[in-house]
């Protein structure tokens, strides 16, 4: 995905919450078309999928220890974890 035409420069998609999928719609339309005006365009096809960021079962643990913040991502399982 990138930025849409004339968006400034700079700007990232930040996902405040990784422990909820993105929901992306994905349109199709004949031929080249502007931003704007897809909007009252009919899709030629549709699509909606999600973009998740932690696998089922990865625990989420907060992480305040004097001056550092942070959050530790554990995988499910035993291990061993390889870069513990």
């Amino acid at each position: 995905m990138k930025p849409s035409p004339g968006q400034r420069k700079g700007i990232r998609l930040v996902k405040s919450d990784v422990t909820k999928p993105y929901k992306v719609v994905l349109d199709c339309f004949d031929g080249h078309t502007d931003p704007q005006e897809s909007r009252s365009l009919q899709p030629l096809s549709s699509n909606t999928f999600e973009k998740g960021y932690m696998a089922d079962g990865v625990k989420r643990i907060p992480v305040r220890e004097g001056r550092i913040r942070g959050t530790l991502f554990l995988p499910p399982g035993d291990g061993p974890f390889p870069g513990e």
